[in-house]
């Protein structure tokens, strides 16, 4: 038998769930202001994309080895969190789906684009590649 490591699925699903905190607070925040959560458009893909990175560099720094598989792994979960929580909870509340399929799959591809490039900066860490720019005296 082959002595591997487990599938960690919690710890994709936890990227999943990093991946689209931001997106779900800003949600959040304009649903108590007067602001249609639905015209905030290029905010909420800024927000995929800054919790996409962050996701994709925790689950990367995490397991420190296949950082593209990781990344894309935890881009797949992310989206699949999105679709639960987000579509569900529209769909209990609004009795509809609001997003359409153009939108999913914007929403995908930030998503996987996101966490590749957060697994690679923490590979770029881990390997100890990449040296911050030295503070201005």
């Amino acid at each position: 038998m082959k002595s591997g490591k487990k599938f960690p699925l919690k710890d994709y699903i936890a990227g999943g769930v990093v991946a689209n905190a931001l997106a779900w607070l800003t949600l959040g925040v304009s649903a108590f202001s007067e602001i249609n959560p639905f015209n905030l458009g290029y905010l909420l893909v800024i927000m995929y994309l800054v919790g996409s990175l962050f996701g994709g560099y925790l689950v990367g720094r995490k397991m420190k080895q296949d950082y593209l598989k990781n990344g894309l792994l935890t881009g797949v979960f992310s989206f699949v969190v999105h679709v639960y929580v987000l579509v569900g909870f529209l769909w209990i509340f609004t009795g509809s789906q609001e997003l359409s399929l153009q939108e999913h799959l914007m929403i995908f591809s930030v998503l996987l684009l996101g966490s590749c490039l957060g697994a690679f900066l923490s590979k770029l860490i881990v390997s100890g590649r990449y040296v911050p720019p030295k503070e201005a005296s």
